[in-house]
């Protein structure tokens, strides 16, 4: 009976090292991930990130003060709703705008020629632009300045006679002369001009910092 037990036992033990031998044989499978070069690279080599408006915006001034010219001001306001606010430089009659993509760029300028004007903003996020007013020809001209496409657009919404010139001209238009065809537009710049709400400008100076209260 022991004999047969342990016949039994070296039988099993003999088919347990027959299989080790066997799986010791058998060649080992390599496991190999695919990898893109180009993904390594790009993850070895970070692309920079965009600049931000503000430091642009920042560096343009600084280069602006750098050029030692007098009598020109600054402020940012998002002139087209877009969350990203442009830069605009004041100087006399003349207002220049740069906005931001990727990079600042010089959006374009604009000249209202007298320096009666007087440039007001709206609280009301329908209307980001600017209005204006100036005074000329014996009239008080009201209008909207906004950026239309890649371009500054201006465009005068009403006019009143202050002075009783147009009766001069022989003409029924009245005091007031509505230009727009949006009276919504005109509306808000009379309100607008009521509010008295200008444009608020700083004065271009040495390490000027942009106020980002809103922003």
């Amino acid at each position: 009976m022991k004999k047969c037990i342990v016949m039994i036992a070296l039988a099993v033990l003999l088919i347990y090292l027959s299989e080790y031998v066997k799986i010791a044989r058998e060649p080992m499978v390599k496991l190999s991930i695919k990898t893109d070069s180009s993904t390594e690279k790009n993850q070895s080599k970070a692309m920079p990130l965009p600049e931000d408006w503000r430091v642009a915006y920042q560096k343009q001034l600084d280069e602006l003060y750098g050029q030692k010219r007098s009598g020109r001001y600054y402020t940012v306001k998002d002139l087209d709703a877009n969350g990203i606010p442009e830069l605009i430089i004041h100087k006399g009659t003349e207002l220049t705008v740069y906005s931001y993509d990727q990079g600042i760029k010089r959006f374009g300028s604009y000249d209202f020629v007298t320096g009666t004007t007087v440039l007001l903003v709206s609280e009301q996020s329908d209307y980001p632009g600017i209005f204006y007013y100036w005074v000329g020809g014996g009239l008080e001209h009201y209008g909207y300045l906004s950026l239309m496409g890649q371009q500054i657009h201006t465009e005068e919404l009403w006019n009143e006679d202050f002075t009783g010139i147009t009766k001069e001209w022989r003409t029924d238009r009245g005091t007031i002369l509505e230009i727009s065809k949006d009276p919504d537009l005109i509306r808000e710049s009379k309100r607008v001009y009521q509010s008295k709400k200008e444009l608020s400008c700083k004065k271009i100076l040495p390490d000027n910092e942009i106020d980002l209260s809103e922003w």
